[in-house]
């Protein structure tokens, strides 16, 4: 698992920007993907200091919004889990002198240390592809591509409201590969205003409406995977300059090219030959093969 973590890592690095934009579709962070990706530093810079009247400001000064508190300034969960406010987060960016790197995705809080080639700075303080998600929660960078760190990103990159629904599966394969990941570790939660959970580890409602649109957006993944199982991808071969074949291996369907409502995008699919016809308008005969056709061949021109 670790090994694969750390090939994907580099072969994401490599990618870019351009691949986080589609991790939310299929991409597996524990599979065919894995840890963030970038290119350069990002992140936005550390949130400006709460007012002295926020809860975060009471939490820091020894008691919470509600007048609670242990009595020496930090905030806990009624299991134990501690929860971090954002300055003790903040430190553990990859620059800290213990070598320790903390992470946030969702407000959950995990320590990457041992991923520092991936998330640490070097000597030279130049910071690594992943360096952007350390020191405070960027979760939005995991598919959104704002990878500068120079900038202030309005919404913080915290906030999840401008994603759309079908891209926050690609933020939650992130928290569930930090979970999973047998180097990496869950620390707590992180409490900052208007963020994910409170002082006491207690989901927010910012939480609890990026959950509901979670689950929502999941259950149209799913229906639309089962969807796109119904009618398989055809086979290929092309050769660049000689042109090649598409066909289906049941005889019985035939390829068209186009994009039914439950695909991402315009695929060649196999259907039979009555949903093929029923569908003409979106789905397209390859010039030069019968309709009845099970292998279709592409000509270059």
């Amino acid at each position: 698992m670790e090994k694969l973590g750390d090939m994907l890592v580099g072969a994401l690095i490599l990618l870019g920007p351009v691949f986080v934009a589609y991790t939310q579709f299929d991409a597996s962070p524990d599979g065919a993907a894995s840890p963030p990706v970038a290119s350069g530093g990002v992140s936005t810079p550390p949130p400006a200091p709460a007012g002295a009247g926020s809860p975060v400001a009471a939490a820091a000064a020894g008691v919470t919004a509600s007048g609670g508190g242990n009595g020496n300034g930090a905030c806990g969960a009624a299991d134990g889990t501690r929860v971090f406010l954002p300055e003790e987060i903040a430190p553990f960016d990859g620059t800290h002198p213990s070598g320790k790197i903390l992470l946030v995705v969702m407000g959950q809080v995990f320590d990457v240390t041992k991923g520092a080639q991936h998330y640490g700075a070097g000597p030279d303080g130049k910071r690594s592809g992943y360096n952007i998600f350390a020191g405070m929660d960027n979760s939005r960078a995991f598919v959104s591509g704002e990878f500068d760190r120079s900038k202030t990103y309005d919404p913080p990159l915290y906030d999840l409201t401008s994603l759309k629904d079908t891209e926050l599966p690609g933020v939650e394969e992130w928290r569930t590969f930090y979970h999973k990941e047998a180097k990496y570790s869950f620390e707590g939660y992180l409490f900052q205003d208007d963020g994910y959970y409170t002082c006491q580890g207690e989901k927010t409602q910012r939480l609890l409406d990026v959950e509901a649109r979670l689950e929502k957006a999941l259950k149209a993944k799913d229906k639309n995977k089962k969807a796109a199982d119904k009618y398989p991808g055809c086979n290929s071969h092309y050769a660049q300059g000689k042109g090649g074949s598409v066909w289906c291996a049941n005889d019985k369907l035939v390829p068209r090219l186009g994009k039914l409502p439950h695909d991402a995008y315009e695929r060649c699919a196999c259907y039979t030959p009555q949903f093929a016809e029923q569908n003409a308008d979106v789905l397209t005969v390859y010039a030069g093969c019968s309709p009845r056709a099970f292998t279709c061949e592409i000509k270059v021109n």
